[in-house]
């Protein structure tokens, strides 16, 4: 059976954020204060935001709050006073919010991307490598950068952290493969409009501005990819490979069919009837029906490896997570990650109604998978595949391999949305903390493979894939 749909869950979700996104910011008590009262609209907007924030987020009911509210409010509220443009307005917040380090806070944001230095890069093995330049100077392509006008590359890098809400560094680099007019005139090591790249080989590439669409590129030439990975629509599949005793499960979004009904029935149907709702699903698949299917073919072919590719999945639902792990270790033994929410009047507007459990888990023991087991994942697996990372590590499930992890083990999230009533500018915020079920290791920055493999620029160009040839080779 294939399963090619993943297209149609990201349109339903969609649909799902846009009822959600109706979530309009309100607080009686905040907008009936001189300040909120005399201030503009940015000002107004401003202030409920800082009140939706430490009333929302976890890490305002910890006993060290990572920000002085009281202090972002006073400096803020008159910074803001000659403001008139809500994009500029958007980038403010997100200014704030990413001081928490957490990827599920953000303010959405239209970074202006029309003006950019033409060179596209790839970070590689904690190094930096040039996979695109504008035509004419192609001989720079698949050379290392050193620095950007004197400055090491990984410091200029981490200089544009006020302009994305991330877990670590891993995920702030990951998010960028050019720098743009706009990233760079913020820098602290702006001193000059053009840029000097300098390459390895003591080279240097000399770069000024550029409309992105007069940019003439020339990329990188690479072979495919000598793996059974695949950039599809699929949010699973799987392949079986007898001859090496392998079942190879590619995991490439936590939706299903429940996912979607979980979502409509706890937020609201917005006028579309049970029926028609499940008419519009009737395609999608369920994933615990797709485990079934997967463990009934590994035990009738006897295969003893599976292989669990969670590289480039984005999260969506940790209950699908739960339920594949139920077939890897019987379910009453498995520990699993605490969580610490708060209640607020923005989780009951994104979450107006009860739901009973959809998600059901292989509950027979017979049943658990006996054989080896490798989770794969890149520095690009985040959010509930990200738990299914670190479940599998703390449970002592099978081995993980690949590259350090771009989120922390404990970490915020299950976004609440919303949108403020003056700017409509919409974002998302963490309203629960999650505890993995290793707490003594609470502390980690990123979840570093057992089996810690990075890929290098040769790997990228010759289509090596060198975590499934270590599983080959260690089979």
């Amino acid at each position: 059976m294939k399963y090619n749909f993943l297209l149609l869950l990201a349109l339903l979700s969609i649909t799902v954020f846009a009822q959600q996104s109706s979530n309009i910011y309100t607080d009686s008590t905040v907008m009936s204060s001189k300040q909120y009262l005399k201030g503009n609209d940015y000002q107004k907007d401003f202030l409920l935001f800082l009140n939706m924030l430490e009333n929302t987020h976890p890490a305002f009911a910890m006993e060290n709050p990572p920000l002085d509210i009281k202090k972002i409010r006073k400096v803020g509220y008159k910074d803001l006073k000659k403001f008139n443009d809500s994009e500029k307005f958007a980038l403010y917040l997100e200014s704030i919010v990413s001081q928490l380090h957490d990827g599920h806070t953000y303010i959405y944001c239209n970074y202006p991307s029309d003006t950019i230095f033409p060179m596209a890069f790839k970070y590689l093995n904690n190094e930096f490598f040039i996979q695109g330049v504008e035509e004419g100077n192609d001989e720079f392509i698949g050379k290392k950068i050193m620095t950007v006008n004197g400055f090491d590359m990984y410091d200029v890098m981490m200089s544009f952290g006020s302009l994305l809400s991330c877990d670590n560094d891993i995920f702030l680099i990951e998010r960028f493969n050019c720098i743009t007019k706009f990233c760079w005139k913020d820098s602290k090591y702006n001193t000059q409009e053009a840029l000097t790249v300098t390459c390895d080989d003591g080279s240097s590439l000399n770069l000024n501005y550029l409309s992105a669409k007069e940019i003439k590129w020339k990329w990188v030439e690479t072979k495919p990819l000598q793996s059974p990975y695949q950039k599809t629509q699929m949010p699973f599949r799987y392949e079986v490979y007898p001859e090496n005793g392998i079942c190879y499960l590619q995991f490439s979004s936590c939706k299903d069919k429940n996912t979607l009904r979980f979502q409509f029935q706890a937020r609201g149907f917005n006028g579309m009837t049970e029926e028609e709702f499940e008419e519009k699903i009737k395609d999608i698949p369920q994933f615990d029906m797709f485990l079934e299917e997967v463990f009934d073919t590994i035990k009738k072919l006897d295969i003893q490896t599976l292989v669990v590719d969670a590289r480039s999945n984005s999260g969506g639902n940790s209950m699908l997570c739960d339920q594949l792990l139920s077939w890897l270790k019987p379910v009453d033994e498995i520990k699993s990650f605490d969580s610490q929410k708060r209640i607020s009047k923005l989780m009951e507007t994104n979450y107006p109604n009860a739901v009973g459990n959809l998600f059901t888990m292989n509950t027979d023991a017979d049943k658990v998978f006996k054989g080896n087991v490798y989770f794969i994942q890149d520095n690009v697996t985040f959010s509930s595949a990200a738990m299914l990372i670190v479940m599998a590590t703390d449970n002592n499930i099978g081995t993980v391999i690949g590259e350090a992890g771009s989120y922390r083990p404990c970490h915020f999230g299950d976004v609440l949305s919303y949108e403020l009533p003056n700017t409509h500018v919409k974002g998302g915020v963490s309203h629960a903390y999650f505890l993995r079920p290793d707490k003594d290791a609470c502390g980690e920055n990123s979840l570093i493979p057992t089996i810690h493999i990075q890929r290098t620029w040769f790997d990228f160009i010759e289509g090596n894939d060198p975590w499934w040839q270590y599983i080959l080779n260690n089979q």
